[in-house]
């Protein structure tokens, strides 16, 4: 086991995620595949998830860059890039409630999941400003194969969240460099955060696990 002080150093900053993070991400997942159609498809179901995953990534970049507290991941390198474990877990919770489905190496929103996100946005104002950012991601990137968003994600040159060094993603890949990213804006830190009443974080739980009382 890897010492806690070691892995403090390595990722200095813990992900202590709130309830209503979670809420935030499933609901943007959600519009995500809602507007994405079929589009989220690959060669095989782990490729058409890496589309998924890159596109949650950009999405959530552009959210960070702009100070919207949207998308709470942490994205940190890994084999095919920025990855989150989150992310990949949530995915399968999401299928294991019929909210999403994946057929035929392509992930969709199920009419569960359809309803849910399109009753969010009919009956909660002001977060257009979050969903334009995954509007414009899905017109750049939506229509393009996982191999392409690879190949593009890996040429970005960023600053990971809280550091001062500027890195080339697909160099921090070969180089087995477990950087971290993304992480999630402190709500001291955003301009604009996505706006969750309290009856939709419990709707949503409920939608997540039906035992929620």
């Amino acid at each position: 086991m890897i010492p806690m002080n070691i892995l403090r150093g390595i990722f200095p900053r813990t992900h202590n995620k709130e309830n209503k993070d979670s809420v935030q991400d499933i609901l943007l997942v959600l519009y995500l595949l809602n507007e994405a159609g079929e589009r989220i498809s690959g060669s095989s179901v782990l490729m058409a998830k890496i589309k998924l995953l890159k596109l949650v990534f950009l999405s959530e970049k552009e959210m960070v860059d702009g100070r919207l507290k949207g998308f709470n991941f942490f994205f940190n390198v890994y084999k095919h890039g920025p990855s989150s474990i989150e992310l990949l877990n949530m995915i399968d919770h999401l299928s294991d409630q019929k909210l999403i489905t994946y057929q035929e190496r392509t992930f969709c929103i199920t009419e569960k999941g359809k309803e849910l996100i399109s009753e969010f946005i009919f009956s909660v104002t002001d977060n257009t400003a979050f969903f334009n950012v995954i509007d414009n991601i899905l017109t750049q990137y939506g229509d393009l194969s996982p191999e392409k968003i690879i190949e593009k994600v890996y040429a970005m040159e960023m600053k990971p969240m809280h550091s001062d060094e500027q890195i080339n993603i697909g160099e921090a890949v070969k180089t087995s460099a477990r950087k971290r990213l993304l992480m999630k804006l402190d709500s001291s830190e955003a301009a604009k955060e996505l706006n969750v009443p309290d009856d939709w974080i419990e709707t949503v739980n409920f939608s997540m696990n039906p035992e929620f009382v």
